[in-house]
C-alpha cells in the first residue's frame, strides 16, 4: 500500500473540501503530492511502475450529485506523469451504496458486498495494476475489489491512496 500521509490535518481537511464542496482544481495538487511520494519510493526500489492505473469508481448517482469522480480526476494526471495507461472503466459500481464515513467496519464490508463488478470488455489478466482511491479507512473497499481483479488474472494489485487511517 502506498499513501501520501495519514488522514490528519492538513490533508484530511483538504480531501474533505475536495470531495464534499466540489473543488476539482484541488485534484492536481493531490496528484502532485502522490507523484512526489511515488518517485521517492521508486528511487528506493520500493515500488514499480504498474502496467495500468485503475480507480475505485463512484456510482453514477453519486458522480452526478458531486459533479465529478474525485478519484478519477486525481488518477488521470498521475497516469500522464507516470506515462502509464489509466483505465477508468475497469470496475463498475453496480449499486448506490451508503456513504462509508458513517458506518462501522463491519457495516462498511456489508455495504460493499457485491457492489463492484469487473467490466467484461477490459482485460486485466497478466497485468500489474495500481488501484487508486482517495482515503483508505477500514480496507472494506479494497477487500471488495482486489479479489475481483486477482480472480480475473491480474498478476498483482498495488493499492494507492492519498490518505489512510489504518
Amino acid at each position: 500500500m502506498l499513501t501520501v500521509a495519514d488522514y490528519r490535518p492538513p490533508l484530511n481537511k483538504l480531501l474533505h473540501l475536495y470531495k464534499y464542496h466540489p473543488r476539482p482544481q484541488i485534484a492536481l495538487c493531490l496528484a502532485r503530492l502522490f507523484l512526489l511520494r511515488w518517485l521517492s519510493h521508486r528511487r528506493e526500489n520500493i515500488v514499480h511502475k504498474p502496467d495500468r492505473i485503475i480507480s475505485v469508481p463512484l456510482h453514477r448517482y453519486r458522480r452526478w450529485h458531486r459533479g465529478f469522480d474525485q478519484v478519477s480526476v486525481i488518477a488521470k494526471p498521475l497516469a500522464t506523469w507516470l506515462n502509464c495507461p489509466y483505465q477508468s472503466d475497469t470496475l463498475i459500481r453496480t449499486r448506490a451504496t451508503l456513504v462509508q464515513s458513517h458506518l462501522s467496519a463491519r457495516q462498511r464490508q456489508q455495504n460493499l458486498d457485491h457492489a463492484f463488478v469487473l467490466n467484461n470488455t477490459v482485460l486485466v489478466s497478466g497485468k500489474n495494476l495500481a488501484l487508486i482511491d482517495d482515503v483508505i479507512t477500514t480496507g472494506a473497499t479494497l477487500n471488495a475489489i482486489v479479489p475481483l481483479l486477482i480472480r480475473a488474472g491480474a498478476r498483482s494489485v498495488e493499492v494507492w491512496a492519498i490518505c489512510r487511517t489504518l
